[in-house]
């Protein structure tokens, strides 16, 4: 089995070496290991090619600033192993994450994905009181995704991050699957990627350290571009529902929440950035529509651009930041 670590990176100079040094101390080496670095305009790059020397098959290529989906999509065009892992390049992995990979795709003979657990730590002399944490809590294999999905949701073990899971890279292939250029890329792919899997696999075993510091994506201020994320993820779950009927018809409450949630955080940024909803008024009204009293209540309790951080971090299991 061979397995492409594909890491996009932009400007992170003070954190690639500690990350990569992560990837190339693993108790099994990788198959193959490609650096997207994507447009940076630091050290990056130089940082990024003093690492040649470490592996056989280790690969970096440059492009123009694209954003973290399309870096992600060009790593997997690149890429030529079994299974892909998508891994950011401020984060640290553990030295067994690709012997157990090894270990567990053997025994459950090729699950389309494999989910882990992942833990948070911060950066030299930050901390800002947001510290998620990453636990499946389950280990257990199913037979399909959204069988997956639904006993993870019910346990608060559900979470978007690309970095938390590993994918055969054919399933990635077979049904389309692409990380859109836009925030929240991992939210917006997590219901098609749940939802057409067949064997899945959820180990609760910590494998993935995640950075907490100033100046990431996930840190930083919510703009124009978080409220189009959102509407794109909404869009997506529209056109989900088109092309796959019957799996939404027998998934809708889950697929109800996501859009809600979406419609909700939307509302919140649309007050703090004084965004028009008119171009968008189909797509809104769509959502509202399924929303419950619960949901229309939210919609005007969380009336304030402050409110939105307080209504994400009370809907983790929703956002599964």
């Amino acid at each position: 089995m061979k397995l492409s670590i594909v890491i996009p990176a932009y400007n992170v100079e003070s954190y690639l070496y500690e990350a990569l040094s992560s990837v190339f101390s693993q108790t099994v080496e990788p198959s193959e290991v490609i650096v997207i670095n994507d447009g940076s305009t630091d050290e990056t790059l130089k940082i990024a090619e003093t690492f040649y020397h470490k592996h056989l098959n280790y690969k970096v290529y440059t492009t123009r600033n694209r954003g973290l989906g399309l870096a992600r999509n060009y790593g997997m065009e690149k890429s030529s192993g079994d299974y892909i892992y998508f891994f950011d390049s401020d984060d640290v992995l553990d030295a067994r994450f690709i012997e157990r990979m090894q270990e567990e795709i053997k025994k459950n003979e090729n699950p389309d994905l494999v989910f882990f657990s992942g833990e948070s730590f911060y950066d030299d002399g930050y901390d800002s009181g947001f510290f998620p944490r990453y636990e499946r809590s389950i280990n257990q294999v199913f037979a399909t995704g959204k069988d997956a999905f639904k006993k993870l949701n019910e346990i608060n073990g559900c979470f978007s991050s690309a970095c938390l899971y590993l994918a055969k890279k054919s399933f990635f292939d077979q049904n389309k699957l692409r990380f859109k250029p836009i925030l929240h890329e991992d939210e917006e792919i997590l219901f098609p990627l749940f939802f057409l899997a067949k064997k899945t696999v959820v180990i609760d075993e910590i494998f993935f350290y995640r950075r907490v510091r100033r100046g990431s994506i996930m840190q930083s201020k919510k703009t124009k571009k978080n409220f189009e994320g959102y509407l794109s993820i909404m869009e997506s779950l529209v056109e989900f529902g088109k092309c796959y009927p019957d799996l939404v018809k027998s998934n809708e409450t889950h697929w109800r929440e996501r859009g809600q949630a979406m419609l909700i955080a939307s509302f919140l940024l649309k007050k703090g950035f004084r965004i028009s909803f008119s171009d968008h008024f189909s797509l809104i009204k769509y959502f509202f529509y399924f929303a419950n009293l619960n949901t229309s209540i939210k919609l005007l309790f969380y009336s304030t651009p402050k409110s939105f951080q307080n209504f994400v971090q009370a809907n983790r299991r929703v956002f599964r930041m």
